[in-house]
């Protein structure tokens, strides 16, 4: 046999041979021993990123490189790659040289198993309040990584992959688990994020009674009871400490007040109360013309007029219905009365009135003359002549007179009644006044005629007197009896206006 092992280059070997007579010849052979390439790992084998392949480089002397799995690639020289061994596959690669002579080199496969991965850190807890938006849970990882979030420590379902950030539908512990974007590969841990949702705490505004707005500032106490609790609304001064002043003034019907507080937690909740504000009753006294000190009891009636007014003051007697007496006598100048009302809602106004108590004259004064303005012949009074009287009124007190009027006692010297032809009637165009009132200083003027009759002659004359009368503005009445308006005549005031015919 011949072994070409450790040999190089032609070879010559002899076979020599002895016969059956001793005899022995020889003869030689040239064998020529070619080397074998040479083969090296130069490089890997190394994992891929994704760690489903490895790659290797070899250096050889020469020839051509096969491998039994992979991608062979001749990338400079003797340099050569092989790419895209999978994973976990062991191979053999071979460089054939030139001569025909090929060397081999095994590979052990790499372990391109998973590396430990870091479970995710920095995990970030959240809370919030019911009712509120729901905030986003994450937690950090390197470079190249990425989060899946479960609902399980392990196993359990995907709720959300590849992002960092996880916004949850409701509270509950979440779990973040590590993942390699270009392996794939995953943490063993998974990191455990909390998300806490907290209760509104109870608030109470608290109820209040109706107010009147002229009411005294009340206290609003809040519950819970403490700076944490703020109070607004209109009227509403904040006290700093879970309770306010409420101040109806100015304020009208239902007003609605606000507390809100905030917890530990940082979670707000809110009452409101509705307090209502009533308006105070319009209440008036009334208007009253100046009284006499002398007048009678005048009437004062306040609005609203019922048995929840009361009137007071000097001069004053309440009669319990809204009304009242006032006596001016032995009172002078402005008199204050008040008139107080309190409504159904037990609100109360008053308002005031001022009379003026002067000392009054009541007085009028009635004259009457008497004219001839058809003498007929004889001379002087006598039958058939036409007799004129102007009566005149006049108010010479100083307050306003009504009800103005006049009654007439026409007579013969005999005290027979006569009748006069005409009259006696206003005359609009000489009296200062309306008819019937007599404002101080006017004068009312009437007329009358009458035309000598048979029955004056036979008596030897006739006679005449008016009554004038009048109501102050307390209805009580003044009269006065005319005089004739000669004051030479010996009698200067109720004297008949007579007229004598001999």
């Amino acid at each position: 046999s011949f072994d070409p092992s450790g040999l190089s280059g032609s070879q010559t070997v002899t076979y020599s041979y002895t016969d059956g007579n001793s005899c022995r010849a020889s003869d030689t052979a040239s064998i020529t021993v070619n080397d074998l390439p040479t083969i090296v790992l130069s490089s890997g084998p190394t994992c891929s990123a994704d760690l489903s392949t490895y790659s290797l480089e070899v250096t050889v002397s020469g020839g051509t490189v096969t491998s039994t799995e992979g991608t062979v690639t001749n990338t400079s020289g003797n340099v050569w790659s092989i790419t895209d061994v999978t994973s976990g596959n062991s191979i053999v690669v071979t460089v054939t040289g030139g001569n025909g002579c090929d060397t081999t080199l095994s590979v052990t496969a790499p372990n391109c198993n998973c590396p430990v991965v870091d479970a995710p850190i920095n995990p970030v807890n959240q809370s919030y309040c019911i009712g509120s938006t729901i905030p986003t849970l994450s937690a950090s990882v390197n470079a190249g990584e990425t989060i899946d979030w479960y609902d399980a420590a392990s196993g359990g379902t995907l709720l959300l992959s590849d992002n960092t950030s996880f916004t949850p539908t409701g509270p509950g512990t979440y779990y973040a688990e590590t993942r390699v974007l270009v392996s794939g590969c995953t943490s063993a841990i998974r990191t455990a994020v909390t998300l806490t949702e907290f209760t509104l705490p109870t608030v109470e505004a608290g109820t209040y009674a109706a107010l009147c707005e002229d009411a005294t500032a009340i206290t609003l106490t809040g519950i819970p009871t403490d700076a944490n609790g703020i109070w607004s609304g209109t009227g509403v001064t904040d006290n700093g400490d879970g309770t306010a002043s409420f101040d109806p003034s100015g304020l009208s019907g239902s007003q609605t007040v606000a507390y809100s507080y905030t917890d530990g937690n940082g979670c707000t909740a809110s009452d409101t109360a509705s307090i209502t504000v009533n308006d105070l009753p319009v209440v008036e006294a009334g208007t009253y013309a100046d009284q006499c000190e002398n007048d009678l009891d005048l009437n004062l009636i306040g609005t609203p007029t019922d048995a929840n007014g009361t009137w007071s003051g000097t001069g004053v007697t309440d009669n319990g219905d809204g009304t009242s007496s006032f006596d001016p006598s032995g009172l002078s100048g402005s008199i204050t009365l008040t008139y107080t009302y309190t409504d159904g809602n037990g609100c109360t106004a008053s308002d005031t009135t001022s009379i003026n108590v002067i000392t009054c004259n009541t007085s009028i004064e009635a004259v009457k003359t008497v004219a001839i303005t058809n003498d007929v012949a004889p001379a002087g009074a006598s039958l058939g002549d036409t007799v004129e009287y102007t009566i005149t009124v006049t108010n010479t007190g100083d307050v306003t007179l009504d009800g103005v009027g006049i009654v007439d006692t026409f007579e013969d010297a005999d005290s027979n009644t006569l009748m006069f032809t005409a009259g006696p009637a206003f005359d609009a165009v000489n009296s200062d006044n309306v008819e019937g009132i007599l404002e101080v200083g006017e004068v009312a003027v009437y007329t009358a005629t009458y035309v000598i009759g048979q029955g004056a002659i036979d008596t030897g004359g006739f006679s005449n007197s008016v009554e004038a009368t009048a109501n102050d503005p307390d209805d009580n009445q003044i009269s006065d009896i005319s005089d004739d308006g000669d004051d030479t005549d010996g009698n200067t005031e109720d004297d008949p206006t007579v007229i004598t015919i001999t």
